[in-house]
């Protein structure tokens, strides 16, 4: 009994011993396992902490960039401005001096007589030639640089209508004919029979050849200019080719020459004048109608420009391509604009051509228009309470009118004795033919800064008239003065004048009585550009049957797409990153003043 129970103590304690081992196995392998995650952590946290330093690094860079981007932006937008703004002044500061330059040149050399019995030699005349002709250069370039700026901006709107090509290129060979004239080079023009009426824009087309011809005329010293149109069925389009024998375009030249202010270096082409604005300003003209215009030559044997107009009409999109829509419907999308002048009717006719446009001058036209086209809307330019009346008339009560609220139409419009606006230059004849208009067969007041610009135009009334009577005045005091003492029967007036303007002159004829003159402004700002458009401070859109979900929804979505929002100059700098100022609360955020 005592060795049977030894010998089972033994083996349980066997047994024992075993498991005992098993579990120190298990621990000690789990020991290991432990140091060795141990091992791992500690490495993943040196990776994590490296990761945190780069990513902070990162967000530090990213604070830096956008603090950067910030500051272009702001670069951007006042670099946008001093562009608007020298787009603005060098149509005043340029078109000043040049007015004078050109109209004492054209009186010298058309009307030498006017200076004395002597005859000019005929050197001086033809210098004075020379220097009339260039003067009328300037003057052109200083317009396409308007016109490039305009582009540049989308301020250019297209007037498409239906054109005959071919008459439409003749006008404009006719019109550069003086300057193959009497020359060693000839102009020709081979158009085929039953080139297609084309819609577009007239003028601006008429640019481009006059462009194209221009170049080719300068270039081209023997041999000849050919103008040639043909038809290609296959793509819809008319393609016109203007092709000279003049020297040609290198190849590295050719990539550049539809940049805007690029010329070509070749010796070849040096003093032959030129800004590098016209294939520029041909190029948008093309795009902008959904053609394309390109070049083809070799150097030393002439060059080809050519460009395509599609066949079919065009509309423009909202983001600056072009794309084909049928032709005309008479059914298509329209909008009624009631506009008591008419002025802003037509703006809208011209920036919309996608839409027809009809025109209402008063609410009973409003609502006959209504009732004849169904329009998706009304455009209403009037005051409110009359809006408001307009809108109670209308037998739709779903139709939506989109009230503008116009802040200033055109900075002349309110004062009624402004008969006549007219820009610099301007001709003596224009200024005696508008004189005679209003009634003004004996006298005339002159009220200019530039005393250059008063003997200019003194000259050429007593030329043509020689018992006219000019008085000329050089600020408002002066001119004010004159106005009551010597009763004049016209006032040539300039609106950038010492002592207050010429606005200061137009608010004291409209208010005095006893001032009441007819008015001619003569300017060298550009009233009949950005500053005669439509500008408004709040544009509403309502409904007397109101506006569904979806209808408010398509609404903000139309109105968002089409806004064009400014950040610079408007706090943006305290809303980035390390700034001290803090951005302010969601519900602290400023109303505009209308509440809009």
């Amino acid at each position: 009994l005592a060795m049977g129970a030894l010998w089972v103590t033994v083996v349980v304690v066997w047994l024992s011993l075993d498991y005992v081992c098993a579990v120190l196995s298990q621990a000690s392998a789990r020991q290991a396992r432990a140091l060795r995650l141990e091992r791992e952590l500690l490495t993943r946290r040196e990776e994590l902490r490296r990761l945190n330093d780069s990513l902070r690094n990162a967000y530090t860079l990213l604070e830096r960039t956008n603090h950067e981007l910030a500051e272009a932006r702001d670069e951007a937008e006042e670099a946008r401005r001093l562009k608007n703004q020298f787009a603005a002044t060098i149509s005043h500061e340029l078109r000043t001096p040049l007015n004078l330059i050109l109209g004492f040149t054209e009186v010298m050399y058309a009307t030498p007589e006017s200076y004395g019995p002597a005859e000019l030699p005929p050197e001086l005349r033809g210098d004075i030639r020379e220097v009339y002709r260039n003067t009328k250069h300037l003057l052109d370039l200083v317009d396409d640089v308007l016109d490039l700026s305009r582009i540049d901006q989308v301020r250019l709107a297209l007037v498409p209508e239906e054109t005959d090509l071919a008459h439409l290129i003749r006008e404009a060979t006719a019109t550069v004919a003086g300057l193959f004239r009497d020359g060693p080079v000839r102009l020709r023009v081979d158009l085929p029979e039953g080139l297609p009426c084309l819609s577009l824009d007239r003028t601006r087309i008429r640019q481009v050849l006059i462009n194209l011809l221009a170049n080719a005329a300068r270039f081209t010293d023997r041999g000849e200019v050919r103008v040639t149109a043909r038809l290609d069925s296959d793509h819809g389009e008319v393609i016109v080719t203007v092709s000279d024998t003049g020297p040609g375009i290198a190849l590295e030249e050719r990539s550049r020459i539809f940049e805007p202010f690029h010329q070509a270096t070749d010796s070849a082409f040096r003093g032959l004048g030129g800004t590098g604005l016209g294939l520029s300003i041909c190029k948008t003209f093309i795009q902008l109608h959904g053609g394309r215009i390109w070049l083809e030559s070799e150097p030393g044997q002439g060059s080809r420009f050519s460009f395509s107009l599609p066949m079919r009409p065009f509309l423009p999109p909202d983001r600056g391509e072009w794309r084909l829509v049928g032709a005309g419907d008479p059914f298509e999308e329209s909008i009624v604009a009631w506009d008591a002048g008419g002025e802003l009717a037509g703006v809208l006719a011209r920036a919309l051509p996608q839409l027809k446009v009809h025109v209402a001058t008063s609410a009973n036209d409003v609502c006959r228009a209504v009732g004849e086209w169904h329009p998706r809307a009304v455009a209403a330019f009037g005051d409110e309470e009359a809006v408001a009346c307009m809108a109670g008339s209308v037998p739709y009560p779903g139709l939506p009118i989109i009230r503008c609220r116009v802040r200033d139409r055109h900075p002349l419009e309110r004062f009624g004795n402004v008969k006549a606006v007219l820009t610099k230059p301007a001709t003596g004849s224009a200024l005696l033919g508008l004189l005679a208009e209003v009634g003004a067969a004996d006298s005339v007041l002159v009220a200019d800064d530039d005393e250059g610009m008063t003997r200019l135009l003194r000259r050429a009334f007593l030329q043509a008239q020689p018992g006219f009577q000019v008085l000329t005045a050089h600020d408002a005091d002066q001119t004010l003065s004159l106005l009551r003492e010597e009763r004049p029967q016209a006032l040539i007036l300039d609106l950038a004048m010492p002592a207050g303007g010429g606005m200061r002159v137009l608010t004291a004829i409209d208010s005095e009585p006893d001032l009441q003159v007819p008015v001619i402004v003569l300017t060298a700002m550009d009233l009949h550009g950005e500053q005669g458009r439509l500008v408004a401070d709040q544009i509403t859109i309502s409904s007397w049957a109101g506006m569904g979900e979806a209808d408010v929804a398509r609404y903000i979505e139309a109105a968002a797409r089409a806004a064009r929002p400014r950040y610079a100059g408007a706090g943006f700098e305290a809303l980035l990153p390390g700034s001290a100022a803090e951005p302010p609360a969601p519900w602290a955020v400023p109303t505009s003043p209308h509440g809009s």
